[in-house]
C-alpha cells in the first residue's frame, strides 16, 4: 500500500514537472516572437519613412526646377514684349550707315526710308530709340560745328548694342585723333527715370549691375586696367563721368557720361580728351 501511494506522489511531482516546462517554453516563445514582430514593424516604419523623406526632398527639387524653368519661360517671354531680343544679328543683319548728319535727318523725315519702314522690325526699344532720336536729334558738336570725318560713313545705327541697347556712332577726327562718340537715350527706351542718380556709375549700374563699373573693377581686370570715376565740364555743368582703360589698345579706352538724358560712349585714345576739347564739346 505505501509503494502504491508512494508511485502516485512520483507520478504527480513528475507530471507538475513536464507541466511548468511546457509553460515556460510557451512563454519564451510567445516574448522571441513578439520581440522579431517589434523589430520588423520598426523596420519598416523607419522605411517608410525614409521613403516619405525621398519622395519630399524629390518633390522639393522637382517643384524647384519646373518653377526655375517657368520663371525662365516667362522672363523671355516678358523680355521680348520690352524689346529686349530685337531679333537683330550683328554680322547678318544690316546696320543702318549715314554719310553725314543732314542725310540722317533727311531719312528720319521721309515715311519711306529704311530706317522708318524697319522701326518696328527691330523690336520696341528701337523703335522708341528711332522716335526718340527723330524728336531730339542729338548730335555732338566742337565748337558748335559737327566734327568732321576723314573716312567712310560718318553715323552708323546699331538696333541691338551695348547693354542690350540701340546705338548711334558719330565717328570723327579731333586733332588728328579717331574717336567715335556712341549715343542712347536709355530713359525713353527703358521707360525709368534716370534723373535721380548723381553718378553716371550710378546709372549704367541701374542700365546693366554687371556692366564694368567701380563695383565691380575687379571682374574685368584682364580687359580693363582701370575703371574709376572722374568730374567733366560741360556747357558750365559738372557731369560725373565713368572712364574703362583698356588692357588691349589705349584707342579703345571708353569715358562715358550721362547728361541731359542722353547716355554718351566716346572711345578714343584718352589723351585726346583734354581741358581745350571739354571746352569746345557739347550735345544739341
Amino acid at each position: 500500500m505505501k509503494k502504491l501511494i508512494m508511485l502516485l506522489l512520483t507520478l504527480t511531482l513528475i507530471l507538475g514537472v513536464f507541466a511548468s516546462c511546457n509553460k515556460t517554453a510557451s512563454d519564451d516563445t510567445s516574448d522571441t516572437t513578439g520581440a522579431e514582430t517589434s523589430g520588423e514593424e520598426t523596420t519598416a516604419q523607419t522605411s517608410a519613412e525614409m521613403t516619405a523623406e525621398t519622395t519630399e526632398d524629390t518633390s522639393i527639387y522637382t517643384s524647384e526646377e519646373t518653377t526655375t524653368s517657368e520663371s525662365e519661360e516667362t522672363t523671355a517671354i516678358t523680355d521680348e514684349e520690352t524689346g529686349y531680343y530685337s531679333g537683330w544679328i550683328p554680322g547678318q543683319d544690316m546696320t543702318f550707315h549715314y554719310s553725314s548728319y543732314n542725310v540722317l535727318l533727311n531719312h528720319l523725315d521721309t515715311e519711306n526710308s529704311r530706317i522708318i519702314l524697319e522701326k518696328e522690325k527691330w523690336g520696341v526699344r528701337f523703335s522708341k530709340f528711332i522716335d526718340a532720336l527723330s524728336e531730339r536729334k542729338s548730335v555732338p558738336l566742337f565748337n558748335g560745328q559737327i566734327p568732321p570725318n576723314n573716312g567712310g560713313d560718318q553715323i552708323i545705327i546699331f538696333p541691338d548694342d551695348r547693354h542690350a541697347l540701340p546705338w548711334i556712332w558719330y565717328r570723327c577726327d579731333y586733332n588728328e585723333q579717331y574717336m567715335i562718340i556712341k549715343i542712347t537715350y536709355p530713359d525713353a527706351v527703358l521707360e525709368k527715370d534716370f534723373s535721380r542718380f548723381e553718378s553716371t556709375s550710378e546709372v549704367l549700374k541701374e542700365i546693366s549691375s554687371k556692366a564694368p563699373n567701380v563695383h565691380n573693377a575687379d571682374e574685368f581686370k584682364d580687359a580693363w586696367k582701370n575703371i574709376y570715376e572722374k568730374d567733366l565740364i560741360i556747357e558750365e555743368k559738372t557731369v560725373s563721368a565713368l572712364v574703362c582703360e583698356s588692357n588691349y589698345s589705349s584707342d579703345r579706352s571708353l569715358l562715358q557720361f550721362y547728361y541731359n538724358g542722353v547716355y554718351v560712349i566716346i572711345q578714343c585714345d584718352l589723351e585726346a580728351l583734354t581741358d581745350e576739347f571739354w571746352q569746345g564739346f557739347s550735345i544739341e
